[in-house]
């Protein structure tokens, strides 16, 4: 009997249908192709979908909060490496003013807004996302 992956969420039938997303439309606007599609689809679930869509809230019980966390995480570590090699001859304090720039919920906004990626979210936010929203579906993919 094969073990199931507790870090992999399952959805019943193929993620990709599920979920209702253009996965190659989204890999060519991000310029990304995933090998693990479920973690594109959580990371573009909003938690206000959860509840009119069982089957995504039984994979993924807190829609993208979770990737949003780590890749908040992970883009205040590349954004502070970026900015460290970029600039090695400013002080803490000019850094800091462009880092809190580079990673603001409008710059964020910004970047979701070239990519369109307002067009892949799953849930509430989807028709019209705010910038928050927008910011956080590009921290959590």
């Amino acid at each position: 009997m094969a073990r199931s992956d507790p870090l992999r969420p399952s959805l019943h039938g193929d993620p990709l249908k599920t979920a209702g997303v253009d996965f190659a439309a989204l890999t060519g606007r991000i310029g990304h192709a995933f090998a693990r599609p479920e973690l594109a689809i959580e990371a573009l679930t909003h938690r206000g979908a959860l509840d009119r869509r069982p089957d995504l809230k039984a994979a993924f019980p807190f829609g993208n909060e979770r990737l949003e966390f780590l890749g908040d995480r992970v883009l205040s570590l590349a954004m502070s490496q970026q900015l460290l090699s970029r600039f090695p001859r400013e002080g803490e304090g000019h850094i800091a003013r462009r880092y809190a720039v580079l990673v603001s919920a409008k710059v964020l906004g910004e970047i979701a807004g070239e990519i369109g990626l307002a067009g892949f979210l799953i849930g509430e936010g989807a028709r019209k996302p705010t910038s928050a929203i927008l910011a956080d579906a590009v921290e959590a993919l």
